[in-house]
């Protein structure tokens, strides 16, 4: 659900880019592109979360110093 909320807020604050630099944006709100960012990348994220393209725990890069062949963590914390 976190992933959800960072969906959110970057999709947010580039609607409100996107309204700043646009040369006619005295013609609508501010809210105008930041609703349409948030509602397309949330339902974007909600397919994806369905299609099962979802955070994998272990697939990806490590914090691990030192690695065997395999790619698995050789330290023990």
């Amino acid at each position: 659900m976190l992933s959800l909320i960072v969906v959110a807020m970057v999709t947010v604050a580039a609607g409100f880019v996107v309204w700043a630099n646009d040369k006619r944006h005295q013609k609508y709100g501010v809210a105008v592109p930041a609703g349409v960012a948030a509602s397309v990348g949330m339902l974007s994220w909600i397919i994806f979360i369905a299609a099962g393209f979802g955070y994998q725990p272990g697939l990806g890069p490590s914090m691990c110093p030192t690695r065997t062949v395999h790619g698995r963590c050789t330290a023990r914390s």
